[in-house]
């Protein structure tokens, strides 16, 4: 991927703080049911159409049909990377 800024990156891919926060839960392989008690969210449904254009935006991945069966993709690890993080602070 080209060396782009933050700024930039959120512009040509569409994304919120909750989506942001779905895209490094997923490393921890959590079901619907607990991301969206950690993004106080009341139903998984939303959590799942969430996951499902993250998924149609390439930047996670299904291995099979379990929930638990995800994972970023190279776009996704390398946007979570260049995004400062929901504390404020820079990236590695």
């Amino acid at each position: 991927m080209n060396s782009l800024d933050p700024s930039t990156l959120q512009k040509l891919i569409p994304i919120d703080a909750v989506d942001l926060s779905l895209l490094r839960m997923i490393q921890d392989h959590l079901t619907y049911q607990e991301m969206a008690e950690k993004v106080d969210r009341r139903a998984r449904s939303g959590v799942y159409r969430r996951i499902e254009r993250l998924i149609k935006l390439g930047l996670i991945e299904k291995k099979s049909l379990k929930s638990r069966s995800r994972r970023l993709t190279d776009a996704g690890q390398e946007l979570l990377r260049r995004l400062p993080v929901a504390d404020g602070t820079e990236p590695a």
